[in-house]
């Protein structure tokens, strides 16, 4: 009997599979700047506030891809908070930046791990759980705690989405 159900269930797995590569691509809109992205973001997010970080403040990571747009970093105003995020928009390459922001997230929590565990040692998972996006020509990235992460993209991809 356990393997007619098992069957069954698998049997329709592979009939349900071909369906789920049948939808259109998600459209997402490209009017939008970096800086409303944000705008809105930082709305969403209103238990903390924030601010644009100055241009240049990933210099130290990579330097700013030619084919970008427009992007914007927001950070925290409590210093004791790293809570960060950035909207990234570009006509194309936003593979290659993706992965720069991968590489800046992971390269940051290596490089300031042991220094946040020994000052500020709940503000660590938000580092190490950082997330990057991709939606249509907008690469985002958020360095925030469990629920504000699921806001930020929610509000992001909802402002994106073609109508």
């Amino acid at each position: 009997m356990k393997h007619k159900i098992s069957a069954a269930a698998i049997l329709l797995a592979a009939m349900l599979l071909p369906m789920g590569a049948c939808r259109k691509p998600t459209q997402y809109t490209d009017a939008l700047t970096a800086a409303e992205l944000a705008a809105d973001a930082r709305a969403a997010l209103d238990q903390t506030e924030f601010f644009p970080a100055e241009k240049g403040y990933l210099n130290d990571y990579f330097p700013i891809p030619e084919e970008l747009t427009d992007y914007e970093i927001d950070l925290a105003a409590d210093g004791n908070n790293l809570s960060e995020f950035g909207i990234w928009h570009t006509g194309n390459g936003v593979e290659s930046i993706s992965v720069l922001l991968r590489g800046y997230l992971e390269e940051s929590f290596d490089r300031n791990r042991s220094f946040y565990d020994s000052y500020i040692p709940q503000e660590t998972p938000k580092l190490r759980d950082a997330e990057v996006r991709v939606y249509g020509n907008y690469v985002a990235y958020a360095i925030l705690n469990d629920t504000d992460r699921k806001t930020f993209f929610q509000t992001i991809e909802n402002n994106l989405l073609a109508q």
